[in-house]
């Protein structure tokens, strides 16, 4: 499977700030059924990996998979949409 990074973007009415962005995903264990979990492995820009409880979501308007997964230790989070060829 394929990923598409989705870069998150919370600045709408404020003065943005540099933050590192994910570049690479990995994801183990997947099912893609609605409210399922997986591991998330995500390398950032700044060198940083680091591995998140991803959940796994059905959009059924656009009909994508997504995974959604973050750290609330650190802070960061990582939103795919998953690619099926």
């Amino acid at each position: 499977m394929e990923y598409k990074i989705r870069h998150l973007d919370w600045f709408k009415r404020r003065e943005p700030t540099k933050i590192p962005q994910p570049v690479k995903v990995e994801i183990d264990n997947i099912k893609l059924e609605k409210n399922t979990y997986c591991d998330m492995t995500v390398e950032y820009d700044d060198g940083e990996v680091f591995v998140f409880n991803g959940r796994v979501q059905h959009n059924d308007i656009k009909d994508i998979w997504t995974v959604h997964g973050f750290s609330s230790d650190s802070g960061r989070q990582c939103f795919v949409d998953i690619v099926e060829n």
